[in-house]
């Protein structure tokens, strides 16, 4: 079942539609386009709840991707992506969708929206990743895997939206 909620912000006097839904059709598989098509019909945002995970919940607001973490592995793993993000190498970071900010305690963690890949990579594109990735001897393993829900495109390249697999897969 279809769920759609609108409500009204007002932004400096000015009065937006807000759109939420619930993540059931189109918004749920392309939450970028599902985004600029409501803005394209004066709405402020779209909201749409995307991924319903045992560790984080992802909900997208125009163009920012807000995981919100269930539990200590939700915390960790939002805490390492942003702090992997950070430390990465440039070609590293080219693989990794952008987080915005974390909380201190890794409640939260906000990324650029990107729109999700519809089939698994192959392995060959896989290995490709692995190899611009370049792991070394003594790092976490790869922070990621070739499951669609995990990548996506962002500006034209192709991105890792959950890269926090060594955070947790140890736990």
């Amino acid at each position: 079942m279809d769920i759609w909620l609108e409500v009204v912000a007002s932004v400096k006097g000015q009065r937006y539609p807000i759109t939420y839904h619930d993540g059931s059709d189109r918004a749920a598989r392309d939450p970028a386009r599902a985004a600029k098509a409501d803005r394209e019909k004066g709405r402020l945002n779209v909201v749409t709840f995307v991924g319903r995970s045992m560790r984080r919940p992802v909900v997208v607001i125009g163009p920012l991707a807000f995981k919100f973490a269930r539990n200590a592995k939700g915390r960790a793993s939002n805490l390492y992506e942003a702090k992997l993000y950070r430390t990465s190498s440039e070609a590293r970071r080219a693989l990794l969708c952008p987080i915005v900010w974390v909380s201190p305690g890794g409640r939260l963690l906000i990324m650029r929206l990107a729109t999700p890949l519809v089939e698994m990579m192959t392995i060959d594109e896989y290995l490709e990743v692995s190899e611009i990735w370049d792991a070394r001897p003594g790092e976490d393993s790869y922070p990621f895997e070739p499951k669609e829900c995990d990548w996506g495109w962002y500006k034209g390249r192709r991105v890792a939206l959950d890269y926090s697999t060594p955070a947790w897969e140890d736990a």
